[in-house]
């Protein structure tokens, strides 16, 4: 997700894999490629691991010399608090034990002269800490950058907040139940009529399938499997009364092709101009980790004028929003 304000600066975006997106942006002379990365999780086998670090390590390898780089997300790996022979991509400020997951993201690093810039900066454990399941802590998400550019960097610390939002749950479910019953009366009206087949099949899409696919891409997430089921309770009810053909999707079908399409148009559109907004209804615990990354002027990055100190187009944040449940 990119702030409005900087879409004018957005030049390319890719998905590379399920697992990888690149957004390549521009600030002055100044070219800078972000990429998030979702890693397999420890349990997943170790072709898909490979793949995710291919893909990655490809995208990091193609960038220009003076380019600034940053691999951003869960990379599900513990780099752990000591530097175990990593010296040069750890800042000796980690948290916990590192893991075989952890020494693929400093490996990744050490093949590439980056640092992951969560451990190079003095922090309390509550501020390295990006992820929570009952007492087990740990830090799975990383920000890593290149070495040459890590005295642009200001800040990298997690920031654990209640979220309050408010969208599909509940709320949303009940209705889209109470509307849709209210249409069943009229649908019945219909069929009595004589209204049979595709016509039927249309009209039901566009009063009742309709609520179910609206901003979906950007709210199914979070629909617990409760929620989704009384969904799909409603999609067979409409089948079995013949208001649906019996092929129809799944509800979990319809929010996949949603979101595949999402994507697609999201890669095909080079302005990036779109900008996701999602809803959930109770309050989240959630971590935030937060790079702050100023460039002002830096030799090695051919800007030829140095920005006066109103000039915030050289002042960038990268923020890495990531929810555990």
């Amino acid at each position: 997700m990119v702030r409005e304000k900087l879409v004018e600066k957005v030049l390319e975006v890719r998905r590379k894999s399920n697992g990888v997106i690149v957004v390549v942006m521009v600030f002055g002379k100044v070219r800078v490629k972000v990429i998030s990365g979702y890693a397999p999780q420890q349990s997943r086998k170790e072709k898909e691991k490979d793949g995710f670090y291919d893909y990655v390590s490809d995208e990091i390898g193609q960038a220009g010399l003076d380019e600034f780089v940053v691999l951003m997300g869960d990379l599900n790996g513990h780099v752990g608090a000591d530097t175990d022979g990593y010296e040069c991509a750890h800042g000796e400020w980690g948290y916990g034990i590192w893991n075989e997951e952890g020494r693929r993201v400093l490996e990744l690093a050490n093949a590439h002269s980056m640092v992951v810039g969560n451990t190079w900066f003095t922090r309390e454990p509550a501020q390295l800490i990006t992820y929570r399941s009952g007492e087990h802590r740990s830090m799975i998400d990383s920000i890593l950058i290149r070495a040459k550019h890590k005295k642009y960097v200001r800040n990298v610390k997690a920031i654990s907040v209640e979220v309050r939002t408010c969208g599909v749950g509940f709320a949303i479910c009940s209705t889209i139940f109470k509307k849709s019953f209210q249409t069943f009366h009229a649908l019945k009206t219909l069929r009595s009529h004589g209204l049979r087949g595709i016509k039927l099949f249309d009209i039901t899409e566009s009063l009742i399938i309709s609520r179910i696919k609206y901003a979906a891409p950007s709210r199914s997430g979070f629909a617990k499997q409760q929620q989704l089921q009384q969904l799909q309770s409603l999609i067979k009810k409409l089948i079995r009364f013949s208001y649906l053909p019996a092929s129809y999707p799944t509800v979990t079908q319809i929010f996949n092709t949603l979101d595949t399409r999402l994507f697609k148009k999201v890669e095909n559109n080079n302005t990036t101009s779109s900008i996701l907004y999602y809803h959930q209804l109770k309050l989240q615990h959630t971590t935030f980790v937060s790079a702050n990354i100023t460039i002002k002027s830096p030799p090695n990055l051919h800007i030829r004028k140095r920005p006066s100190s109103q000039d915030t187009s050289s002042i960038f944040t990268i923020k890495l929003y990531h929810s555990h449940n």
